[in-house]
């Protein structure tokens, strides 16, 4: 399946949490929901990712949003990793069906062909969908990575939050380009620094041969004074 668009309607799903509770997405209507999809609970990667959005969530249920996690694992592994780490949002379990394909994750576009070290699979590609009150999706987050994940939800909910049009960005880039721009400011900084003081020195160079010049005509007219009277002796 492709990747939802933004602007379409999510596709609606219910699947239990760690506490084998029914999440029903239909019943978050009203705010907006970040629903991010992950590999697996408790591996490297998926911690990192799960923890920042937890150490976010005063940040972002002062924007209104929920928070969802949805991966292939069963209920058990999710509640271990939410027990573990102390996870205060839910954590959904899109068990795959007979046919190996999990139905919610696949309905998103986000199950795929993944590799790694040469060995070829199908897995989840990690995604994250910031969905408005309507169930709309505001902003599709691809290629999630996940040392910015919770800065650009962030950023994304506060773009929705001012209503500014929705859009589909590569996770990483915008971060990237903001820090590059904060780098060449004290570049900036420093060029002006160094032709602030290059003009500086000019001009004291300029006023002191302007000085010398003046000096020397009435260095001159000393001289000839001096051999007038010279002259009259």
């Amino acid at each position: 399946m492709p990747l939802i668009d933004v602007g379409t309607a999510a596709p609606a799903f219910t699947l239990p949490d760690q506490n084998g509770q029914p999440i029903s997405l239909a019943n978050l209507r009203g705010k907006p929901v970040v629903l991010y999809f992950y590999p697996k609970a408790d591996t490297p990667g998926c911690t990192t990712q799960a923890c920042a959005l937890n150490e976010s969530l005063p940040r972002l249920s002062n924007l209104g949003a929920a928070v969802i996690g949805i991966s292939p694992d069963a209920t058990k592994p999710i509640a271990r990793f939410a027990d573990k780490f102390k996870l205060s949002f839910p954590l959904v379990g899109d068990v795959p069906a007979a046919d190996g394909v999990p139905a919610t994750i696949n309905a998103y576009g986000v199950w795929g062909q993944k590799s790694m070290y040469g060995r070829s699979y199908w897995g989840v590609l990690r995604t994250t969908y910031i969905l408005d009150g309507a169930g709309k999706v505001h902003t599709r987050i691809d290629n999630v990575k996940v040392d910015v994940h919770a800065q650009e939800v962030l950023a994304a909910l506060e773009d929705l939050k001012a209503g500014k049009p929705g859009r589909a960005i590569v996770s990483g880039s915008e971060v990237a380009a903001g820090a590059a721009a904060a780098a060449k400011k004290p570049a900036r900084k420093a060029a002006k620094k160094v032709a602030k003081k290059a003009s500086a020195k000019a001009s004291t160079a300029a006023k002191k041969v302007t000085k010398k010049t003046a000096r020397k005509p009435a260095a001159k007219k000393t001289v000839k004074k001096v051999a007038r009277k010279a002259g009259r002796k």
